[in-house]
């Protein structure tokens, strides 16, 4: 079980972290996904006797929804955390480029309400 699970856990965190720096391809590759798995439903639909454009539609419908099972995909590459937070630190330094005084003044103020040695916190709020 050692060297099996070893080198499976490995290989999912190479797919994660070739999903975060290039992540443009594994949405393309996505998307190519979910064409081929519609593709095959619709295919399926219309050897049952459907008309090509009722085949597609049926596919869509029983699909979900493409974009909800895109989300539900990201989920599962287990790097959605680690999106979302570089996500926010960019936003973040973009907001201290456009308005830096803002944000001294905001650092100074956390930085001495955290050190404030007249502070008791140790007895939460009053």
């Amino acid at each position: 079980m050692g060297k099996y699970w070893l080198k499976r856990r490995l290989g999912d965190l190479r797919f994660r972290l070739g999903s975060l720096m290039d992540r443009k391809g594994a949405e393309l590759e996505l998307e190519e996904e979910m064409a081929f798995h519609l593709a095959q439903e619709a295919e399926k639909y219309q050897k049952e006797g459907l008309s090509s454009e009722e085949a597609h539609r049926l596919a869509r419908v029983r699909f979900g929804g493409v974009e909800r099972q895109k989300e539900r995909v990201r989920d599962s590459w287990g790097i959605r955390l680690i999106s979302d937070i570089s996500g926010n630190l960019h936003y973040s330094f973009r907001q201290v480029r456009r308005n830096p005084v803002f944000a001294i003044v905001a650092i100074v103020t956390l930085a001495s309400i955290s050190t404030d040695p007249q502070a008791d916190n140790s007895r939460g709020p009053a």
